[in-house]
């Protein structure tokens, strides 16, 4: 008897189309696509800082950042910090959750204005509600993209971008982000962004009234991919994600320098025992991309 013919199902898994500069149409050539036949995933990182989000979410709590935890302090140990030394916002311990907020609503609102108000006021509530849950906004994206200081930075990291593609005759596969890179003695894109980078704060004068410094003021760390390339001629068509993230928190240092009862408020709202990991702190992001086109001979 005679079986039948065994068929046989011959499967090929096609990374990439040797075809196409950009197999999936994402914007980023494939040679430096981490997937370049998926086109929902188009980003090639070119700087982390050392400090990282995934870092401080995923650590243990008792390591994480003073500022993105709850103390659980006792009033005692509220009276030996210098805000509270003399006594004065001692009445605080007591005073109503609400009256708290108040105070600290009160000082969002002597602190920024317009959109820039309604963004302050909005992470106090997200704040409040104490998911501890990520934070975005545009609004804040957008003022954040277009202050002096965060111009200067980006400025600054276009122009070794552009230096290291002319070193690398366009290759941007060379200079992938490696952190071993920042402590290397050869020379390295990493490296160079360490020394040479202004850091983006937001610390003017102007910040002061404009909600930047209420709501941000420093940052924790800042993440730069590249999510577009495309290669012409001699003329790179390249599109720069920049990722700005901070603790909305408050630690000690922060409020050694401030003596307003809208701070002092804030600071036992978070670390009060009496309100113990009932307000959590939580990580704002600010994100934009800078687009640009650069001829090399």
């Amino acid at each position: 008897k005679q079986g039948n013919p065994s068929t046989f199902k011959y499967y090929h898994h096609m990374w990439s189309d040797p075809t196409k500069a950009d197999t999936d149409g994402d914007g980023l050539d494939d040679y430096c696509d981490k997937q370049p036949e998926n086109s929902d995933i188009h980003s090639f990182v070119i700087y982390e800082t050392d400090k990282t989000d995934v870092n401080i979410k995923n650590c243990e709590y008792s390591q994480r950042p003073e500022d993105y935890k709850n103390l659980c302090l006792s009033s005692e140990e509220l009276l030996d910090l210098s805000l509270f030394a003399d006594h004065s916002g001692r009445y605080l311990f007591d005073a109503p959750e609400d009256y708290l907020f108040l105070l600290w609503k009160d000082l969002a609102t002597w602190t920024s204005y317009g959109d820039m108000q309604d963004v302050a006021l909005e992470m106090i509530e997200h704040f409040k509600s104490g998911t501890g849950a990520d934070y975005h906004n545009d609004i804040l994206s957008q003022k954040i993209s277009e202050h002096e200081n965060t111009k200067m930075f980006t400025d600054s990291i276009e122009k070794i971008f552009e230096e290291y593609m002319r070193k690398y005759n366009g290759n941007l596969a060379d200079f992938e982000y490696k952190q071993e890179d920042k402590d290397a003695e050869h020379d390295s894109f990493t490296k160079d962004v360490n020394l040479n980078v202004p850091r983006p704060v937001f610390n003017m004068f102007s910040d002061n009234f404009n909600g930047l410094g209420i709501c941000v003021h420093d940052i924790y760390g800042f993440r730069v991919e590249v999510t577009s390339f495309q290669k012409c001629g001699n003329t790179y068509y390249y599109t720069l994600n920049f990722v700005i993230y901070d603790i909305f928190g408050l630690d000690g240092n922060d409020i050694k320098k401030q003596s307003s009862a809208g701070f002092e408020a804030w600071f036992i709202l978070q670390h009060y025992e009496k309100y113990k990991y009932k307000y959590k702190p939580f990580i704002t992001y600010m994100e934009f991309d800078k687009t640009y086109s650069r001829s090399f001979e």
